[in-house]
């Protein structure tokens, strides 16, 4: 390419990414994995060899591995089994996770620091969800490119400091588009500054080209376009999820139907896949503190948005996330550019950004915790022989019609305590309607089992794990609404955990007790958060 032809943004964002490259790098261990796992052939034992090296990065993927994301029976202890199990592209992803520069999140706000994992996640398991519904591919490649795609961010954050993190703020604060105000302040924006570093990284050509913004050419192939188009969507899920755009809605409809030919039912699956996927990989990371997405008040949110305009005005309200630059104050604009000309010409080693101040801390809840007898009362009532033959029985129907099986599992904690401050027969009124409400789940043909007053089973056939868990987050709403209505005041200390566990197909030999442990390994890990949680798995 001619040098007079490149725009003055690559220049900075090539300058800053080499300074980049300097000051933050990754582990050599690390990059002996990614040379090792980019050969078609890897050689496992040498692969063990290598992470051997740093025992603390064995230790985190051993953690992940025993992890409720795996859902495995019993503990792993041995790397190279670890290793079996998680396969090459989730290796590298947990690798690349677990590697980056302690640097890169120094002295960083937690506010920021939250807010960059949870929108970081939210693409990353988007983008796999639609690259694997979409385009009938893993997914995993799409989920490390929306994993790294906002690495720029903390680059900048710590190069630029505190005129930086203004506007960041601003942009979040109104809703606006980040990229569009930094190519207009900083004549760059944090994606490019990302493909440039992951060169400067050398991590693999096809994840660069993946994140890369050019236009794309004729020698591309199918899959670098499937694998741009699941990114570009997992990055408007973010913007519906995260941000909270306006237009977000209609446009990841549109864009989805264009780029995936996925309709309105199946971007709602997606959605909440997404919800409980990021719950899912933060806790596999260690990333506390991360909110929930709500996509039930999101998604209503957007429909009554849309419902407020003409059909015709839906366009224009889709394309409202791209507005224009925000004012920026004069002086926050010089310093801006003083920071961005003393990266890149190097004059300053680096420019950690002093630490944002904290929102205050919220007062202490008073929920009362569940009974410890209750966790105990569930696992026992999981394990009841009425549900294990319903299970069974289930399974051979599945099995036969070649259809997938799911178990529900919905406990309500609270409900004891709950009885000794209602009357007696106002506490019976919110446990039949409870119990009520689990039995009208919208889903045919299903089954379902009173095991305990504060435990519903409910046994979905034909139902996959991405519907089940759809029908889960509704039951969950209902059910909070429901006690809020009858039990008033006092329903705060109820909480709603769900448990779900799945098999594409009941196989020949199929034992229905690893269904339901399954499902109840889900309940309790719901369960052990304290609030209303759902936890999910494929079974085999």
């Amino acid at each position: 390419m001619n040098p007079s032809m490149v725009s003055p943004g690559l220049c900075r964002a090539e300058a800053l990414a080499q300074c980049a490259g300097r000051l933050f790098s990754l582990p050599q261990v690390a990059m002996e994995v990614l040379e090792l796992t980019n050969n078609p052939q890897v050689d496992t034992q040498a692969l063990k060899q290598c992470l051997e090296k740093d025992p603390a990065l064995t230790a985190r993927i051993l953690q992940v591995v025993n992890s409720s994301l795996f859902g495995l029976s019993r503990k792993v202890g041995d790397l190279g089994q670890a290793l079996a199990l998680l396969g090459t592209v989730p290796l590298k992803l947990l690798v690349l996770s677990f590697s980056l520069p302690d640097e890169l999140f120094r002295n960083l706000g937690a506010d920021f620091l939250a807010h960059y994992w949870q929108s970081s996640l939210c693409q990353a398991v988007a983008a796999r969800s639609f690259h694997q519904r979409g385009w009938g591919q893993s997914g995993d490649e799409a989920f490390v490119a929306g994993l790294l795609r906002q690495l720029g961010q903390l680059v900048l954050a710590q190069m630029l400091g505190q005129p930086y993190l203004q506007l960041w703020y601003q942009a979040r604060d109104q809703k606006t588009d980040l990229c569009t105000q930094e190519r207009a302040y900083l004549g760059l924006d944090h994606v490019e500054l990302t493909v440039r570093l992951l060169d400067q990284w050398q991590l693999p050509q096809l994840l660069i080209d993946a994140l890369s913004q050019e236009e794309p050419v004729l020698g591309d192939s199918e899959y670098l376009h499937s694998l741009r188009g699941a990114v570009r969507l997992g990055v408007l899920t973010c913007e519906l999820l995260v941000e909270q755009r306006d237009g977000a809605w209609p446009n990841l409809l549109q864009q989805a139907q264009e780029l995936a030919a996925l309709g309105e039912p199946e971007v709602r699956r997606i959605l909440y896949q997404v919800r409980e996927g990021v719950q899912c990989v933060a806790e596999a990371l260690q990333l506390e503190q991360l909110g929930t997405l709500d996509v039930d008040q999101i998604l209503s949110r957007a429909q009554t948005q849309l419902a407020q305009v003409a059909q015709e005005a839906a366009a224009t309200l889709a394309n409202q996330g791209d507005k224009g630059p925000l004012p920026l104050a004069l002086s926050v604009q010089q310093e801006l550019r003083r920071a961005l000309h003393e990266a890149v010409q190097g004059t300053k080693a680096t420019r950690l950004a002093p630490t944002v101040a904290q929102p205050p801390a919220e007062p202490a809840s008073s929920t009362e915790s569940p009974s410890p007898s209750d966790p105990q009362c569930w696992c026992e009532g999981a394990s009841d022989p009425r549900l294990l033959e319903l299970v069974r029985n289930c399974a051979w129907e599945c099995r036969s019609r070649r259809m997938p099986l799911s178990v529900m599992l919905v406990a309500v904690s609270g409900l004891e305590q709950l009885q000794q401050q209602l009357p007696l027969v106002r506490w019976r009124m919110v446990r039949d309607l409870i119990h009520a409400s689990c039995k009208r789940v919208d889903w045919w043909p299903k089954r379902h089992l009173v095991v305990r007053e504060a435990l519903v089973a409910l046994v979905l056939l034909d139902c996959d794990r991405c519907q089940a868990v759809e029908l889960g987050y509704q039951l969950m709403h209902v059910l909070r609404e429901v006690s809020s209505r009858t039990a008033g005041p006092a329903a705060r200390n109820l909480h709603v955990h769900v448990g779900i566990a799945t098999v594409e197909v009941p196989p020949p030999n199929f034992d229905p007790q690893q269904l339901l442990d399954a499902a109840q390994r889900c309940l309790w890990g719901a369960v052990a958060t304290g609030t209303d949680h759902l936890k999910s798995i494929e079974a085999l």
